[in-house]
């Protein structure tokens, strides 16, 4: 073989590999990365610091607590026993309630009863008119529980947070997760929300003081926040067929070389 065949052979080889490490870079370098958009994408402005409260959605858990006169009951033994000397103690057995799928709940002497769609406080109002019909100056307290969201950790793994709170923050949501881990990128963090039926992204750069104020933002239940992950730290692994491939190339070529000399 002269030396211009294989001049010819080595570089058509080495573009060979070189255009097949360009198609898989992306997976190469970036193999967990989700939601993948364009250095042009600007996504939606969603976030902001006012908050809302909770909505009863199907699915949702309800811890409903009646008591008659007025709650009377309720704080009756702390009286007695700050009478009598004792640590104030409230001890409350409650009970939830699934909501159906229908936006109803089967609750205690009033059967199935619409709450869909209303807050905490409007469904406290509805049954406190409901009991009250039935128990003396009702004294009723709704909590929705079941509302959560969802931190994606870069390529560590992805937790369920539950929202105790209406006014939990995506600062507060990733730092339940466990925070940024080393393989994320907190320069590179979208939430996704849905939003009259369509799916909106928002990026904001967590690594800039600038936009921090965005990570002081409320979340809503539902919301997915995904932290990008970092650059692969097993591409070298990853490349080291193709770096060898390209080495041996250049080896044979060297030999032929000095041989035809």
């Amino acid at each position: 073989m002269s030396g211009d065949s294989m001049s010819r052979f080595v570089l058509g080889a080495t573009k060979i590999v070189g255009i097949s490490l360009l198609f898989s870079s992306c997976g190469i370098l970036y193999p967990n990365r989700m939601m993948d958009t364009k250095k042009s994408f600007e996504g939606s402005c969603f976030l902001q610091n006012g908050y809302t409260e909770f909505v009863i959605a199907p699915g949702d858990q309800l811890e409903v607590l009646i008591f008659p006169n007025g709650g009377y009951n309720l704080i009756e033994s702390q009286i007695t026993r700050e009478d009598i000397g004792f640590q104030q103690q409230t001890n409350v057995n409650s009970l939830e309630y699934t909501v159906n799928a229908d936006g109803t709940a089967n609750l205690p002497r009033i059967g199935l009863i619409e709450l869909g769609g209303l807050t905490e406080s409007q469904a406290e109002q509805k049954l406190t008119s409901v009991y009250s019909e039935i128990y003396a100056d009702a004294f009723v307290n709704v909590q929705i529980n079941g509302k959560f969201v969802t931190v994606f950790r870069g390529s560590s793994d992805a937790k369920q947070i539950p929202l105790t709170r209406a006014d939990i923050t995506v600062l507060e949501a990733i730092g339940a997760s466990g925070g940024i881990p080393e393989s994320g990128r907190s320069s590179h963090i979208k939430v996704v929300r849905t939003v009259n039926d369509s799916v909106q992204i928002q990026q904001i750069d967590l690594s800039d003081i600038e936009q921090l104020a965005l990570g002081d933002a409320f979340v809503l239940p539902n919301d997915i926040i995904y932290i990008e992950p970092s650059l692969n730290s097993n591409v070298f692994q990853e490349i080291g067929p193709i770096i060898s491939t390209v080495s041996g190339i250049a080896v044979i070529y060297a030999f032929f070389v000095n041989l035809n000399k």
